[in-house]
């Protein structure tokens, strides 16, 4: 049986501000059950460092 998981960078940019502010985090071979609790911890984290602007938020997959 083949352990399947995601490794993705969860990035969230402050769009309403000029130099706009970032935060990204790394999640690294993340179980598919697992997936959905690192994003909304990744973006509520966003929001604590960022603020609470306009924030965009995206998630990229990282590929080897």
């Amino acid at each position: 049986m083949e352990n399947i998981t995601h490794s993705f960078v969860v990035v969230g940019v402050d769009t309403s501000n000029f130099p706009p502010k970032q935060f990204s985090t790394a999640c690294w071979e993340i179980p598919p059950e697992s997936v959905a609790d690192f994003v909304a911890g990744a973006v509520a984290t966003a929001y604590e460092r960022i603020g609470h602007g306009e924030l965009e938020i995206r998630i990229v997959p990282i590929t080897a």
